[in-house]
C-alpha cells in the first residue's frame, strides 16, 4: 500500500506568491490550485464501497461543502464516506510533479485518482501529501477519497473512537466525550512543480541569540544538479523592510537535500504579545539559470524560556493568562464556520487581557494559528493522546501524531510547548513510548518546552516531565490540574501550590456547572438546520427541554420566576468563583500562570466561559477582571463568621512589571445595604510582582447579614482596579429542645452534638420512648445484627408519631431495614445545589447554594424519583447536566429530604455537618435547625405501641 508521500511538505499554500520575485525574474513557482467547494459525498454504512468499486465508478451522492464535517449533510453519522470531484490537469503540466495536498482529513483516508490508487493517511488533524504525477492525465481526472470515521460504539476496519470510558488505541481527540465527526474538514489543493522543489522550510528566530537559522528541505525529481537558493527575510507586512538576503550553492542529488541558512541579525524587532511582530522568509531556487521553485514561511524572532523559578518570553517574564481551547464550534463542529466567527474568538481573549490558549488534546485549525500569530496569543499545542489505550499500535500512532503536529506549526511564534500527552498514568504512558516522543518533539523542534503527560493520574503536585528547549535533559516541571473549589481551604491551596526552583502553571482548574442562554444559543439556527437536526442544535435542545422539566419537579419556580432567572442566580454566583479564584491564584509567587477550564460549552461539558457562538457568560468577564494588571486580590478569612469573630482581612496589589506607579487604595466592609461599616486607606509603590495592601484582623461588630469586601485601587483619583469577596455573618443558633437521643453507632455523634450544647440521651436497641428527636448514624463496619435491632427501634418510633435524623445515612442500609423502597444514590461531577425556603434553612441563605454552603456541600444524592415513592418531601436538591454519555438530559437529585413513616417521619441530610459543626459555623446552625424543625414533627399518642413487642417486631 503506498501510504502518503513528501509529507515534510509543510509550507503552506496560501503563504507561496506567484508574483515576481524579489529579482524581478520571470519565477516558475508552485502553483497552488484550490480543490475546495462542492464535492460528492456517498455514505457506506455497510462498507461495500470498495467491493463495488466506488474508486471506478462513482454512484450518484449529495453535494457536499469541502471543508467540511458530513454532519452537515447527515448528523450522527459514523463510518465509511465517500468523496468525488473532477480534478482539471492543464497540457502545460505535462512533465510536472503533480501533489494533492489534504490538510486534515478525520480518520483514514484513502485515495484514487482515475481509479488508481495513489495513497492513504491515517490520523484526523494533520496534513499529508500524495503525489499523483502518474495518475494524471491531461484534461478532467476522477478524484475520489474514501473516509473512514471511527464510531463509538462499534469497530469499522479495525477503528474505534476513543474516550475515558471506552478507551481505545486510536488517537481521535475527545471525539468519544463529544462529537464523532467525518470528512474532508480542511482544505485541499493541487500542487504544480517543477522536479525541484521547496518540501519544508523550518526557521528559529531567536531574540536573545540575535540569529536567524533555517533550514530548507529540498527534493529534486530529476537529474543531480548545482542549484542557488536565495532566502530573503523581509516584514510578513511590508516585503520592502528587508531584514537579510542570503545566497548559497547547493548540490541537489536525487531525493532530498537539506541546506542551512544562518545568519546573525540586527535591528530586529522581538515578537512578543505586545507587538506580534511577524517576518516573511522567501526561498528561490535557481538550477540551470532558471528559477525553479519558490516557497514562503511567515515566523518570528522570539524565545520562550525558563529562568529559574519563572517563564521568560525573550528578556522578559510572562505569565499565561487564558483557557483551555476544546476546539467546539456551532454548525461545523470542529472548526470555525467562517472568518468572523474565528476572529471574534480570538479578538475576545486579545481585547480582555488573556494571552494564552491551550489547544486542548486537538490541533488547532490553521486559521486560529494565524490569528494567533498576528495577534500575539500564546498557544500551548497538544497532539489528540488522551485516555489512549497503551498498545504498541497506539504507541505507533502516538509517534505519528507528535512528528506530523510538530512539523506543521514549528514555526508558528505563537506556539510555545509541546504537551504530548494528557491525564494518563504515567505507567502507561512510558508504554506509549513517552521519553522517546519527547525526544522526537525535541529532535524536530530545539526550541520549545515539551511536557510529557499533563495533569498526569499518577502525579503528585502536578509534577511532570519535561525537556526544555536546546537540551535533551529530562526535568521537572510542574503542569497542574487544579480542581481545589473556591472553599477558603481551595483558595488557600491556590495562593500557595507549587514548590520553589521549579517553573509551574496551572493548565487546568474550575469546569463550574455554568449553563448557557439556551434560548439565544438555539436561536443562531436556521429553521433549515434545525429540520436537518445538527448534531450540536440537537443537543442542546434536549438539555433545555430537559431542564425545563427539572425545574419544575424541583419545585425551583417557588424561588425564581422562570428558568431564565435560574440559570442567571448561577451565572452570578460563578463569575465572582472565577474571579476570586484567578486574584488569588496570580498572589502565589510559585505559579506563572493558567488556563481557565475551559473557553467555551462543548457537547456535554457545559461549563465554557462563552457559550458555542463565544458570547461571554457572566464568568468570562470575572475572569477577564481577574486577569486585568494593576489588580487587587481582596481576601477575607474566615468567610462565615459570627457577631464577636476576629476575621483577616488580607489585601495584595498585583503589579505584575508594572512597577513604580504609586497608587492609594481604599478597602471597605459594606453591608447589605451598602453603608460602609469600616474603611482603610492605604498609599503603595508598586515595587514588586506583588505587593502586600493590608492585613489586619477585624473583630466583627455587626449583626447578621451578608456583607462585602470592596477593594479599589486609585491613580491620580481614577479608579484602575476594583474586587470585591462576600462575607456571611450569620445568627446565633437558638436551640428549642435541649436534649437528642443518639444511636452513635458510628461513633461519630457524640463530639457534634456535645460541643452544642446539648444533652445527650443513649438510644439502644431496647430504647422505647418517642418525646425526644432521634438521631441515628451507622457506618458499613456496623454489626449487622445490631443495624437490624437498633434501626428496628427507630422504625417503631416513626411508625407512632416518632423523628429519626440520619446525617449523611448509607440509604441502601435503610432500605435493608427501615424504607420499603431501595432509594438509589447519585454522584455528579458538576452540579448547582438548590435550597427551598423552609424551616431547617431559618437565619440562612437560600435559593442557590453559595460560598456560606461550600465548606458542607454534600457530595451524595438521592434519587428523587425513588422519594417521591415514599411521597418525601425534597427540601435541598441538586441540578446537574449529564455528560459525556448520552441520553443529554438534566438531572435531578436530592440531598435534604422529610420521609413520612407511619405516624412520623424520617429526615436524611447530606450535607457534611458532623465533621464541620466544630469547624465551620453554618453546619452548627444547620444541624440545631434540623433539630428544632425535628422536634415540631412529634405527634402525640401510641406510646403504648411501643411498649408492646421487641424492636424486630413489625408494627405494620
Amino acid at each position: 500500500m503506498r501510504r502518503a508521500v513528501d509529507s515534510a511538505c509543510r509550507f503552506r499554500a496560501n503563504d507561496v506568491k506567484t508574483s515576481p520575485l524579489f529579482f524581478g525574474r520571470a519565477p516558475v513557482t508552485t502553483e497552488s490550485i484550490s480543490l475546495n467547494g462542492k464535492w460528492e459525498v456517498v455514505f457506506d454504512p455497510a462498507d461495500s464501497g470498495k467491493t463495488r468499486k466506488y474508486f471506478k465508478s462513482f454512484p450518484a451522492g449529495k453535494p457536499i461543502q469541502v471543508p467540511g464535517v458530513w454532519e452537515q449533510v447527515k448528523p450522527g453519522y459514523d463510518g465509511v464516506g465517500w468523496y468525488h470531484r473532477t480534478v482539471a490537469v492543464r497540457p502545460e503540466w505535462k512533465g510536472k510533479v503533480l501533489r494533492l495536498r489534504f490538510n486534515a482529513v478525520n480518520y483514514f483516508a484513502e485515495v484514487w485518482l482515475n481509479g488508481i490508487f495513489v495513497g492513504s493517511h491515517e490520523g484526523g488533524y494533520t496534513p499529508f501529501v500524495l503525489d499523483i504525477s502518474t495518475a494524471a492525465r491531461v484534461g478532467d481526472n476522477d478524484l475520489v477519497v474514501r473516509v473512514v470515521d471511527p464510531p463509538r460504539d462499534r469497530e469499522v476496519q479495525g477503528f474505534r473512537s476513543s474516550a475515558p470510558l471506552l478507551r481505545s488505541s486510536l488517537a481521535t481527540w475527545k471525539a468519544g466525550w463529544y462529537y464523532t465527526f467525518g470528512g474532508i474538514w480542511q482544505g485541499v489543493e493541487l500542487l504544480v512543480t517543477e522536479k525541484i522543489f521547496v518540501a519544508d522550510i523550518f526557521v528559529i528566530g531567536s531574540a536573545l541569540q540575535k540569529k536567524v537559522t533555517a533550514t530548507v528541505s529540498l527534493i529534486n525529481r530529476g537529474k543531480p544538479v548545482q542549484a542557488v537558493v536565495t532566502a530573503k527575510v523581509c516584514s510578513a507586512k511590508n516585503p520592502d523592510e528587508v531584514l537579510f538576503i542570503h545566497r548559497q550553492t547547493a548540490h541537489l542529488g536525487k531525493g532530498k537535500t537539506a541546506c542551512v541558512i544562518s545568519r546573525a541579525v540586527r535591528n530586529f524587532t522581538p515578537w512578543d504579545c505586545d507587538n506580534p511582530f511577524l517576518y516573511r522568509m522567501e526561498v528561490q531556487v535557481e538550477a540551470a539559470g532558471a528559477v525553479v521553485n519558490q516557497a514562503a514561511v511567515r515566523f518570528g524572532i522570539r524565545d520562550f524560556h525558563t529562568q529559574g523559578q519563572h517563564l521568560y518570553l525573550n528578556d522578559k517574564r510572562v505569565y499565561l493568562k487564558g483557557f483551555l481551547q476544546q476546539g467546539v464550534y456551532p454548525k461545523t463542529l470542529v472548526f470555525p464556520h467562517d472568518k468572523a466567527m474565528a476572529r471574534r474568538e480570538m479578538e475576545l481573549l486579545k481585547k480582555n487581557g488573556f494571552n494564552f490558549m491551550r489547544a486542548h488534546l486537538k490541533p488547532s485549525p490553521p486559521e486560529i494559528l494565524d490569528l494567533a500569530d498576528e495577534m500575539g496569543i500564546l498557544v500551548s499545542g497538544e497532539p489528540p493522546m488522551g485516555w489512549i489505550l497503551a498498545t504498541p499500535a497506539a504507541a505507533r500512532r502516538c509517534r505519528n501524531e507528535v512528528r506530523e503536529l510538530v512539523l506543521r506549526d514549528r514555526n508558528r511564534p505563537c506556539v510555545i510547548l509541546w504537551c504530548l500527552f494528557n491525564e494518563i498514568r504515567n505507567e502507561d504512558t512510558s508504554r506509549l513510548k513517552r521519553t522517546a516522543l519527547m525526544r522526537l518533539a525535541r529532535e524536530l523542534d530545539p526550541t520549545r518546552i515539551v511536557i510529557g503527560n499533563s495533569g498526569s493520574f499518577s502525579s503528585k503536585g502536578g509534577f511532570t516531565d519535561c525537556i526544555y528547549p536546546y537540551s535533551m535533559k529530562r526535568l521537572n516541571i510542574i503542569d497542574c490540574h487544579a480542581y481545589y473549589g473556591t472553599t477558603q481551604a481551595g483558595l488557600r491551596q491556590f495562593r500557595t501550590a507549587g514548590r520553589r526552583g521549579i517553573p509551574a502553571y496551572v493548565s487546568e482548574f474550575s469546569a463550574l456547572e455554568d449553563p448557557m442562554d439556551y434560548e439565544k444559543v438555539l436561536a443562531g439556527y436556521t429553521p433549515q438546520e434545525r429540520r436537518l437536526g445538527l448534531e450540536e442544535y440537537a443537543q442542546y435542545k434536549s438539555y433545555y427541554d430537559s431542564l425545563k422539566q427539572v425545574y419544575r419537579q424541583a419545585g425551583l419556580r417557588r424561588m425564581f420566576k422562570d428558568v431564565r432567572q435560574y440559570l442567571a442566580s448561577i451565572n452570578r454566583m460563578n463569575e465572582e468563583r472565577a474571579r476570586l479564584t484567578v486574584s488569588n491564584m496570580r498572589v502565589n509567587p510559585l505559579c506563572d500562570g493558567y488556563a481557565y477550564c475551559q473557553l467555551a460549552d462543548a457537547s456535554g461539558e457545559l461549563f465554557g466561559a462563552t457559550d458555542l457562538w463565544r458570547r461571554p457568560k457572566p464568568l468570562f468577564h470575572g475572569l477577564a477582571q481577574a486577569s486585568q494588571t494593576p489588580y487587587l486580590n481582596t481576601l477575607i478569612e474566615p468567610r462565615v463568621l459570627r457577631q464577636g469573630d476576629d476575621c483577616l482581612v488580607d489585601v495584595t496589589l498585583i503589579n505584575e512589571d508594572k512597577l513604580g506607579e504609586c497608587y492609594q487604595a481604599v478597602v471597605t466592609l459594606k453591608d447589605e445595604s451598602g453603608h460602609d461599616v469600616a474603611t482603610f486607606r492605604r498609599e503603595i509603590t508598586a515595587r514588586n510582582w506583588t505587593d502586600p495592601i493590608l492585613k489586619k484582623k477585624v473583630k466583627i461588630a455587626w449583626g447578621p447579614g451578608r456583607y462585602q469586601l470592596d477593594g479599589k485601587l486609585l491613580s491620580r483619583g481614577k479608579v484602575v482596579a476594583h474586587n470585591t469577596m462576600n462575607f456571611t455573618i450569620l445568627p446565633e443558633p437558638h436551640k428549642t429542645a435541649d436534649r437528642v437521643v443518639l444511636f452513635d453507632m458510628a461513633g461519630n455523634l457524640h463530639r457534634p452534638f456535645r460541643s452544642l450544647g446539648y444533652k445527650l440521651v443513649r438510644g439502644h436497641n431496647n430504647y422505647k420512648r418517642k418525646d425526644l428527636v432521634n438521631v441515628f448514624s451507622l457506618s458499613p463496619s456496623t454489626h449487622v445484627l445490631l443495624v437490624k435491632e437498633y434501626l428496628g427501634a427507630v422504625r417503631r418510633i416513626a411508625q407512632v408519631g416518632g423523628v429519626v435524623i440520619f446525617p449523611e445515612p448509607i440509604m441502601g442500609l435503610l432500605y435493608d431495614h427501615l424504607l420499603p423502597v431501595a432509594v438509589r444514590r447519585m454522584r455528579p461531577m458538576r452540579n448547582s445545589i438548590y435550597i427551598l425556603d423552609h424551616p431547617i434553612f431559618d437565619g440562612l441563605p437560600k435559593g442557590e447554594m453559595d460560598y456560606e454552603y461550600e465548606e458542607i456541600q454534600p457530595e451524595v444524592f438521592n434519587e428523587p424519583a425513588d422519594l417521591q415513592k415514599l411521597r418525601a418531601k425534597i427540601v435541598s436538591g441538586t441540578i446537574s447536566s449529564h455528560m459525556w454519555t448520552r441520553p443529554d438530559i438534566y438531572e435531578w437529585g436530592s440531598c435534604l429530604d422529610i420521609i413520612p413513616l407511619g405516624r412520623g417521619h424520617i429526615i436524611t441530610c447530606q450535607y457534611k455537618l458532623l465533621e464541620n459543626v466544630t469547624r465551620h459555623r453554618i453546619a452548627r446552625n444547620l444541624l440545631v435547625n434540623l433539630v428544632n424543625y425535628a422536634a415540631t414533627l412529634i405527634k402525640p399518642g401510641g406510646e403504648e405501641r411501643l411498649w408492646n413487642g421487641r424492636c424486630i417486631d413489625l408494627l405494620y
